[in-house]
């Protein structure tokens, strides 16, 4: 598996666009839950900020599918004389080989270090179920990644006789387990949120002393530099106040 100088600028170039546009994706998907647009509302320096917020994660995520695929890539020649051995085999002989490559112990210690670093270290109150989620979808993802990457090589040979290097696919795969990982990821914290109350008792004064206590009915669900957002329950509908009337804000 040749990999030029190139291959990775472009590889790097476009992960980093990528890294932003997931960024976008996890919080306009978080918002859109409570009824709320948030692109309008964001500044092109914020869009950019949420690069740096998810960056961390994703990148655990790329990295350590990365070194296990990489390395699975490697055992079976897929580039080399392993492709043409796979091509030649029906399906079910091609996944016996594929499975038979795949190094389970190495896998799953990767996978539970970066599952106890991101969870317990990067979160906070993480739920259990959560962690239980997390680990599970990590190990399934972690074991088919790699194998559809080899497959969709294979078909993309036998159908089209397109002969594509396997980073290439492998990235487009890994790339779509982003977009997924900040759906799911953006999902799972406005559930927190809208059922179990996640900042709740958080209190808000502004400068016409208005006081708001989060609270079932009318609960804070977030911010940016310019806008405060609470959520009305009742109305299903969001409520937005300037961040510049707020004096101060606290959890009792």
């Amino acid at each position: 598996m040749n990999l030029t100088i190139e291959d990775v600028e472009k590889l790097a170039t476009i992960l980093g666009f990528f890294l932003i546009f997931c960024g976008v994706i996890k919080i306009y998907t978080y918002y859109k839950v409570f009824n709320l647009t948030i692109l309008p509302y964001l500044k092109i320096t914020e869009i950019l900020s949420l690069f740096l917020e998810n960056v961390m994660a994703f990148l655990l995520v790329a990295i350590f599918v990365g070194i296990t695929s990489l390395d699975f890539f490697y055992k079976i020649n897929i580039d080399g004389a392993g492709f043409n051995l796979l091509l030649n085999l029906d399906f079910a002989q091609r996944i016996r080989l594929i499975l038979m490559q795949i190094n389970l112990s190495y896998w799953f210690f990767g996978i539970s270090t970066l599952a106890f670093f991101f969870f317990y270290i990067l979160r906070k109150n993480i739920k259990k179920y959560e962690f239980i989620i997390s680990i599970t979808l990590f190990l399934i993802g972690y074991i088919i990644i790699p194998i559809i990457t080899v497959l969709a090589k294979i078909q993309l040979k036998d159908w089209y006789g397109l002969e594509l290097k396997i980073i290439f696919v492998f990235f487009s795969f890994l790339l779509l387990s982003l977009i997924l990982f900040s759906i799911a990821n953006a999902l799972n914290e406005a559930y927190k949120v809208k059922k179990h109350q996640f900042f709740k008792n958080a209190v808000f004064i502004f400068d016409d002393n208005e006081k708001i206590i989060s609270n079932q009915y009318l609960y804070y669900i977030g911010r940016t530099e310019g806008f405060i957002f609470f959520y009305n329950s009742r109305n299903e509908k969001p409520v937005i106040i300037p961040a510049s009337r707020l004096k101060k804000n606290y959890s009792r």
